[in-house]
């Protein structure tokens, strides 16, 4: 074999090995980092999944306890306050407290008061006689019920005195109706689709459960909200099309393309430049032959060469800049909310977490403001959705403008944001609002705007001296955070 042509085999030989080296280095190991990325998403949205179904049921507790521990409630059921239902109850009353049904009954079942009111055809409708008898046969209790073959959210309450005295003389249900554009509104926090629905799925557990599944190509939940009046369950099946392992098959099949192409110029310039040097050789040869034979012995070899490797810097260097921005970009996609640039929910999370571990160790207090913006939905139905983008990127810039430079401002989702203040104080906190809602009235007097710049905010100072874990502390803000909006509400009203 020809010396040129052993060359040529020794670079096809070692370039195939380092091809076939670095496809298995690059998909076994860069491939399981996706892996484990797209696994920690998944368990997010779960539990995006999970407190979005316990904050549905959640929300109406504090009001109900706030009604049926109410002097006038209370003296109503005793026949003593005979303009009660007038003063307090209208499709209003509704609207604020985002109920269905309210029901008034006395110790003995007898329904005293009950009033339907259907929000989407704003409209009043009959109470259903199961749901009456279901609440009354479960005080004290709050949760998913199933009545008429339809999931209703139920909590029943003992009727006190405001002060929380008894004796108690009845009990108020509040209830909400459950249909498919709630359970898209928990859903559309997260990457999940709804696969599978099923309102009436015989189940004997008595909570929540999911069950979940994940391959290469998607990922599926599938979760169980037993009703506490029946045997059966609210069954949700959800899949998830794993973007992330989808994103990292394409970076790594851009990198093995790159590098195929890189080791392939690399090939071809150690081939040419062995050509030349095998080239050299052979001149070298003749001319040590024409010496001899010639026996010319003033003849002197004249044989020279160069080798050119700026080409393959090129391209190495070409290769790591699409490494570093395809990482780059996987970086951004993980921690960046992409509509307005700030911290996605993961990252604000986390932030919040080492907030509270340090005021721990540190002994000091720290604020947090749990922000959702208004008349977004309304926005989005009668503008479209890239006006009520708009809005959701002004009022991020407008708090931006107003934070300190120590804040952190997250987008937990949708329309609702989270602000922590790790050196403000409650007082501070309060100051700062109280100065933004001056500002935006009288950014707002602004005419010919297709939108206001306006938001319900609620305020949570964490002491360590409390206990909280993450779940009460966002919990409290965000109750917070309704209170304002209907403070708000019924301000404007």
């Amino acid at each position: 074999m020809k010396l040129k042509n052993k060359i040529l085999f020794l670079i096809l030989s070692f370039t195939t090995f380092l091809v076939i080296i670095s496809s298995f280095l690059i998909s076994t190991y860069v491939m399981k980092g996706y892996i484990e990325l797209e696994e920690n998403h998944f368990n997010k949205d779960v539990e995006r999944i999970e407190f979005g179904i316990q904050s549905a049921i959640d929300h109406i507790i504090p009001q109900s306890q706030d009604w049926s521990t109410w002097d006038d409630s209370y003296y109503f059921i005793l026949g003593q306050m005979p303009n009660y239902i007038n003063a307090n109850i209208s499709p209003d009353t509704f609207e604020i407290l985002k109920i269905n049904h309210f029901i008034l009954s006395d110790l003995n079942g007898n329904t005293v008061f009950s009033k339907s009111y259907d929000l989407l055809a704003e409209q009043y409708i009959d109470t259903p006689i199961e749901l009456i008898e279901s609440a009354f046969e479960t005080p004290y209790e709050s949760g998913l019920m199933l009545i008429e073959n339809k999931p209703v959210i139920v909590t029943t309450q003992p009727i006190l005195k405001t002060d929380g005295e008894g004796p108690i003389v009845g009990y108020l249900s509040f209830a909400a109706d459950i249909d498919a554009s709630h359970i898209d509104a928990i859903v559309s926090n997260t990457r999940f689709n709804i696969e599978k629905e099923n309102f009436s799925l015989p189940y004997n557990e008595k909570e929540l459960i999911h069950t979940t599944k994940i391959t290469d190509d998607f990922s599926k939940a599938d979760f169980y909200i037993p009703y506490i009046n029946t045997e059966k369950a609210l069954f949700l099946s959800l899949t998830n099309n794993n973007e992330i392992v989808a994103l990292g098959r394409a970076t790594i099949y851009k990198t093995l393309t790159t590098l195929l192409l890189s080791f392939f110029i690399l090939g071809l310039l150690l081939y040419l430049s062995m050509k030349k040097f095998a080239s050299q050789i052979q001149k070298l040869s003749n001319s040590v032959s024409n010496i001899a034979h010639g026996e010319d012995l003033s003849k002197r070899i004249d044989v020279s060469g160069s080798y050119e490797l700026d080409l393959l810097s090129d391209e190495v260097n070409f290769m790591l800049e699409r490494i570093e921005n395809l990482n780059q970009s996987l970086f951004e996609y993980a921690t960046t909310d992409i509509l307005t640039g700030i911290f996605n929910r993961r990252i604000g999370i986390q932030k919040l977490k080492e907030a509270m571990a340090l005021s721990d160790e540190n002994k000091k207090t720290f604020t947090i403001a749990y922000i959702d913006i208004n008349n977004l939905k309304h926005l989005n139905d009668n503008h479209g959705h890239a006006v009520g983008d708009k809005l959701i990127i002004d009022t991020v810039r407008f708090i931006q403008r107003h934070i300190h430079p120590e804040d952190s401002l997250c987008r937990l989702g949708g329309d609702e944001f989270l602000l922590i203040m790790p050196l403000t104080s409650l007082v501070d906190a309060k100051a700062l609002f109280n100065s933004t809602e001056d500002i935006l009235d009288e950014l707002n007097c602004t005419p010919n705007k297709l939108y206001e710049i306006n938001f319900s905010y609620g305020l949570a100072e964490y002491n360590y001296k409390l206990g909280y874990n993450l779940d009460q502390f966002l919990e409290y803000a965000d109750t917070e955070m309704y209170n304002h909006k209907i403070r708000t509400k019924h301000s404007t009203d």
